[in-house]
């Protein structure tokens, strides 16, 4: 019971907390594999799916913005 709990649980919960962690330096560079459970571990890889995928447009379209104010402030 003890591996079953091992490769079950407590692996895949390691694997969304190392995401979570990824996510926190903004490291977006993963897949969470987990996501297709049906379980809470499946719901909580889904959820950290959607944090860097919503992180990663957030960053995206600040970069764009902060192109788009440099070009600006060259013209002038």
């Amino acid at each position: 019971s003890v591996l079953v709990a091992r490769k079950g649980v407590i692996l895949p919960i390691r694997r969304v907390t190392t995401a979570m962690d990824r996510l926190s330096r903004k490291d977006y560079g993963f897949d969470l594999r987990d996501a297709g459970r049906k379980d809470e571990v499946g719901e909580m890889a889904r959820a950290a799916t959607v944090f860097r995928d919503a992180m990663q447009s957030a960053d995206r379209l600040e970069n764009a913005q902060r192109e788009e104010q440099a070009k600006r402030e060259q013209r002038v």
